[in-house]
């Protein structure tokens, strides 16, 4: 993928990020100020050396040596389990001598002769009092040990004011850097799995057709007729995206006869009924006399869109021997008729292989110039198949993460298996068609 691609993904996803990243911060947060507890440090620092004679005055080389390797002896024994008993005693705590080295930390200070004994606890007082207590039974335990007073303290232990743990800087940033990698990683690997349609290229790349059109997501006000944005909106890109759609399917026919155009979908939801009215709606834009025909018998909806009836229409025209222009309703958009799909029927497979639904769309080819038929998922029935076999061509809607590239090759399939003629894809609900057409909706 490449940068641009990167960003796109971001910036679809980010509310997952900013999400990830808002519970990684409030966890550290609620860790560092509610639920740790505060815990202080305090230390005390000894001088360690050789021991001298009464008529040294003065510290040789050797003796320096000496003294730091003394340091790391020391240290053991400032460590020991005897020193730990013994300030467990004196200071009446109540904890065992493991647990209280584990709240100890004696180190060599840079390679010289300082011993540094640092202690933590919840109280500071006690911090201190357990670091210089350690300090003073280690002396003594060096006096019994070496019968030497070679250990001198430097600085005793003081009650600290400010707490060493939490770190609140180094764990809120902790939050931050966590929640901004998680926040990535969670973004990135949910993008590696997610198999939706995304973009144009997706389709192309995933089903090897071409998208002969992108529109935008539309928005609707949810009056009367909204949904015709081609007439409501003649402005707007979503309106400009399918008068480019238009122009493209022109082109696709300058060589063919085409008449009769099938709209359908992988699945439920993705528009293809929305797409057909305001398609039939561009072409007659441009003077050409269409009839909206509308094939889903099972769940019709062209009659919604032009708020008209459903009483009548294709299934009584052709259970009847009458003329069917008694069943064609006209819409406030010139030169666009509609047929809606009528009663509904038990068996729509059925009425739709049988030849009186063909010879019904010859006569309406010899008296416009489009027939766009709307027809329901090609997944879900075969109905979309069967219309195929006497469409001229087919037009599969693909919306914007809702099919994914699996749906969609099933469709091309079912489509394909009865020799049905795509003339390409038109990708819906398109996030980059918005801004390709923009300019022009202003």
């Amino acid at each position: 993928m490449n940068g641009k691609k990167y960003i796109g993904i971001f910036k679809r996803r980010k509310w997952l990020f900013f999400m990830v990243l808002a519970v990684s911060v409030a966890v550290s947060a609620v860790m560092t100020f509610y639920v740790s507890e505060p815990e202080y440090s305090s230390y005390t620092t000894l001088m360690v050396n050789k021991a001298r004679g009464d008529n040294e005055n003065y510290i040789d080389y050797e003796s320096y040596i000496i003294s730091q390797k003394l340091v790391d002896t020391y240290a053991v024994v400032a460590k020991s389990e005897t020193v730990m008993e013994r300030t467990i005693k004196n200071l009446n705590l109540r904890v065992s001598p493991q647990k209280l080295l584990k709240k100890v930390k004696i180190d060599q200070v840079d390679e010289t002769e300082v011993l540094k004994i640092s202690a933590s606890s919840t109280d500071p007082a006690l911090a201190a009092a357990i670091a210089n207590e350690i300090a003073q039974v280690f002396k003594e335990e060096i006096f019994r040990i070496m019968n030497d007073e070679n250990v001198r303290v430097i600085d005793y232990a003081k009650i600290p004011a400010v707490p060493s743990k939490p770190d609140k800087i180094l764990n809120m940033a902790a939050g931050v850097f966590f929640g901004i990698m998680g926040g990535l990683l969670v973004v990135y690997v949910l993008e590696y799995f997610d198999n939706a349609v995304r973009s144009a290229e997706d389709i192309q790349n995933g089903i090897g057709i071409s998208v002969i059109g992108s529109v935008p997501k539309l928005k609707m006000s949810g009056e009367k007729g909204a949904e015709l944005v081609i007439k409501t909106s003649p402005k707007s890109p979503g309106a400009e995206a399918f008068r480019s759609i238009r122009t493209n399917m022109q082109f696709a026919n300058i060589d063919q006869n085409i008449k009769t155009i099938l709209f359908t979908s992988s699945i439920p939801g993705e528009g293809k009924t929305l797409v057909s009215a305001n398609m039939a709606t561009a072409l007659c834009g441009i003077g050409k006399k269409v009839m909206l025909f509308d094939c889903d018998f099972r769940k019709p909806r062209l009659a919604k869109v032009f708020g008209l009836s459903n009483t009548v229409g294709i299934t009584d025209a052709l259970m009847s021997k009458r003329d069917y222009r008694e069943f064609v309703k006209e819409t406030h958009i010139e030169n666009l008729h509609i047929m809606t799909a009528g009663n509904s029927v038990q068996n729509p497979a059925e009425l739709l292989q049988s030849e009186r639904i063909r010879e019904l769309i010859r006569k309406i080819e010899n008296d416009y110039d489009y027939i766009i038929v709307d027809t329901p998922p090609a997944t879900a029935v075969t109905d979309a198949s069967i219309v195929s076999t006497f469409s001229d061509a087919a037009v599969i809607v693909c919306s914007s993460g809702i099919v994914d590239i699996d749906e969609l090759k099933r469709a091309k399939a079912q489509l394909e298996g009865v020799n049905a003629r795509i003339m390409g894809a038109i990708f819906n609900r398109a996030s980059e068609a918005s801004s390709y057409y923009s300019y022009y909706g202003k």
